[in-house]
């Protein structure tokens, strides 16, 4: 008889949340060796001043970090290319995506195609 197996392990990226979990994004990302990072957001949401406070949370914690708010909502390949084009050159090893899904879809495009120039 076959016995299935009954212990699985799933290994994902950790996951932070919770009161003034964004409070640690300057130490997270030292402990990850970042020192330049680009912050990824919307127009909309820089409105609400969050992705300010969160650039000046990194800034603190000793990363450098810029600011990328051009993200479009169901982004297209034209506001994806945009957003590369932004960030190319600029010499980030870390991204920083504030936001839902279209920002953090942006955020991965612009890793993936600076890491990985084609």
């Amino acid at each position: 008889m076959v016995e299935l197996e009954t212990v699985l392990v799933m290994e994902t990226a950790p996951i932070k949340f919770g009161v003034n979990a964004t409070a640690e994004i300057g130490f997270d990302l030292r402990r990850l060796g970042v020192t330049r990072a680009l912050l990824i957001t919307d127009r909309n949401l820089m409105k609400t001043g969050l992705p300010d406070r969160v650039r000046k949370l990194a800034v603190d914690g000793g990363v450098q970090a810029e600011i990328y708010d051009g993200v479009h909502i169901e982004p297209t390949d034209a506001s994806l290319a945009e957003a590369v084009s932004f960030a190319q050159g600029r010499n980030f090893d870390g991204f920083i995506s504030v936001g839902g899904g279209s920002s953090i879809d942006t955020a991965k495009v612009v890793n993936l195609l600076t890491t990985y120039p084609a």
